[in-house]
Parts: C-alpha cells; sequence; structure tokens
C-alpha cells in the first residue's frame, strides 16, 4: 500500500508541473507528446528494473520498491499510450 502511495506521488511531481490547466476549458492536449514520452521513458526504466529486480539476491529498499510496483508502472504506460492513440485519431478528422 505505501508502495502504491509513493509511485503516485512520483508520477504526480513529475506530471503536474506540465499539465496544461486551461486545456480542461478547450479540446486542447491536457499533456504534450514530449512530456507524455518523458513519462513513459521513465516508465519503461522502471519497468525494466521491476523484471531486472527478480535477478538481484540482496534486496536494498530501491530495489524492493521496484520489485513490487510493476504491474503499477505498466498499467500507467498503457493508459499514456492509450491517451495519445485516442488524441490522434481525434486530430486526424477520419
Amino acid at each position: 500500500m505505501l508502495l502504491s502511495v509513493v509511485m503516485v506521488a512520483i508520477l504526480a511531481v513529475i506530471a503536474l508541473p506540465g499539465i496544461n490547466k486551461k486545456a480542461y476549458q478547450t479540446d486542447k492536449n491536457i499533456i504534450s507528446i514530449d512530456e507524455s514520452t518523458g513519462i513513459k521513458g521513465i516508465l519503461c526504466v522502471s519497468i525494466f528494473l521491476h523484471h531486472f529486480s527478480g535477478w538481484i539476491v540482496p534486496q536494498t529498499p530501491i530495489i524492493y520498491f521496484f520489485s513490487h510496483c510493476g504491474s503499477f508502472m505498466v498499467s500507467v504506460f498503457f493508459f499514456l499510450s492509450g491517451y495519445g492513440l485516442k488524441k490522434s485519431t481525434i486530430n486526424k478528422e477520419l
């Protein structure tokens, strides 16, 4: 439970400064492509560390953190990818 709260806090610190507050009133993007790409890059490295943490025998606190937050990081990654696909489909005017 504590690990989930810490992970949400870390993602909030990364994502909140880039959120466009005026985008809620218009149809603009809330998160830009560069910001979502940066967050997805951090999540990719975190997911890699999650998979790699099973091979490391001495569990330090940081390794313990990554070994238990993998599914949450994958969920956020898929959410951001889906958001980007939805926005690109809307912008292409099919």
